[in-house]
């Protein structure tokens, strides 16, 4: 079976953000209240405030009745549902991924030059991950980096594990056509499925990855905010 995912798309302006945070339940107000700037604070209550109201369309419920548990990883979700969801934003953009078919991942980054790449690099990335990206210099690189970054982020966050304990032990570059990773079996086993990745290639000057337990057949985009 192939899934069909909603990508829902925020632009972030002076104009464009929401700083009420009254409602939000109170773990996530205490959240935006530890945020140091006021931008920051702005975009987390966005996003979240924009994922609920999706999601309170979606379950014909009002925004106050959409609840979220947590793994014990602390990844949210929705209980006796059939909706899977994950954000991201960065710098100006944000995306909220959902889905009907099983669990997604979503990352989304602002592309930029970066000194510490190669250090970055020798963290965070396998070795086969790590030999390709010294195949390249220069702007190609920087490309490179960002996509095997916002593939290997999307699937952590679809996996609910620690992008740092993990990050280096999948590999998400080199595969077959439909970009199956490499998850090695004792964190497959949290979720029970293979996982697919699909780069998302519209949103100019960003990188950006869907991560997902059933290949994407297609991609529904919507202007959220």
């Amino acid at each position: 079976m192939d899934a069909v995912v909603e990508l829902h798309t925020i632009e972030f302006s002076r104009e464009n953000t929401l700083n009420d945070a009254r409602a939000l339940p109170i773990d996530e107000q205490a959240r935006a209240k530890r945020f140091v700037t006021e931008e920051s604070r702005s975009r987390f209550i966005t996003m979240r405030l924009v994922l609920r109201s999706l999601l309170s369309k979606k379950l014909g419920r009002d925004i106050s009745g959409v609840s979220f548990h947590y793994t014990e990883s602390g990844k949210p979700f929705l209980p006796n549902t059939s909706w899977h969801f994950n954000i991201s934003h960065s710098e100006s953009q944000g995306l909220i991924a959902l889905s009907t078919h099983g669990a997604v991942g979503i990352d989304l980054e602002a592309i930029h030059p970066l000194p510490e790449l190669q250090d970055l690099a020798k963290r965070y990335f396998s070795a086969t991950e790590q030999t390709t990206l010294a195949e390249v210099s220069g702007k190609e690189e920087t490309q490179r980096f960002y996509q095997i970054w916002t593939r290997k982020e999307a699937l952590v966050k679809g996996l609910g594990l620690s992008f740092a304990e993990v990050s280096n032990k999948l590999n998400v570059w080199g595969n077959t056509a439909n970009l199956n990773p490499k998850v090695p079996k004792a964190y497959r086993q949290i979720n029970g499925a293979d996982w697919f990745l699909q780069d998302i290639t519209k949103l100019d000057g960003f990188s950006a990855a869907l991560a997902s337990t059933i290949p994407t057949k297609s991609i529904d985009w919507h202007h959220a905010f």
